[in-house]
């Protein structure tokens, strides 16, 4: 259990005791307030889970193994109260995000919007989803956690790194190979007389 969960059992116990021994409207109105308040919390996050907004944006779907793809994600708050606690989850398997800015969750203040820039890398070659698979976002009492998957996204085609010719030298490595061979061969050989 976390300890958001743990310290409103606690709020709840204290508040059921307060009616038991005080009574009357205020000990009673802080029981329904605590009693409501993961109404409200969960209302808050069904709301941020319909209302907010995800583009991504990447310079081409054609990349190449292992070379950096300018990536930029924005996420909006088309609201009037502020989003808290979102933190998207990138697809990991065969490619791999990184963020200029470094951070786990982020805030979005009303009427804004959240950019987030960074590289796409490319493990393998093929065709891959990329980028932001999920949002986990939590409450403002973090009693709640939703995960919004994302229903667009980005698809890559990656072509596999072509190394040139020029850079291995291979007439020089033959050569070598060969004057290796004879000097062992020369060095092993047993002559019978």
């Amino acid at each position: 259990m976390s300890h958001s969960r743990f310290r409103y059992f606690i709020m709840l116990i204290l508040s059921i005791v307060f009616v038991s021994v005080k009574g009357g409207s205020i000990p009673y109105l802080i029981f329904y307030f605590v009693l409501l308040l993961p109404l409200f919390s969960f209302g808050y996050t069904l709301l941020v889970y319909m209302r907010f907004r995800v583009a991504q944006n990447i310079d081409s779907i054609r990349t190449i193994k292992k070379v950096p793809l300018p990536y930029q994600a924005v996420i909006a708050n088309e609201d009037y109260f502020t989003y808290t606690s979102m933190k998207p989850e990138f697809f990991d398997d065969y490619t791999k995000v990184t963020m200029t800015k470094k951070q786990d969750l982020f805030e979005i203040a009303p009427r804004s919007s959240l950019k987030m820039d960074g590289f796409l890398y490319a493990q393998y070659r093929g065709t891959y989803e990329a980028g932001i698979k999920s949002i986990e976002m939590k409450d403002f009492l973090y009693l709640f956690k939703v995960r919004y998957p994302l229903m667009s996204k980005l698809k890559i085609i990656v072509s596999p790194r072509i190394i040139s010719i020029q850079k291995i030298n291979l007439i020089q490595w033959m050569e070598e190979s060969e004057r290796i061979r004879k000097i062992r061969k020369g060095t092993n050989e047993i002559y019978d007389p």
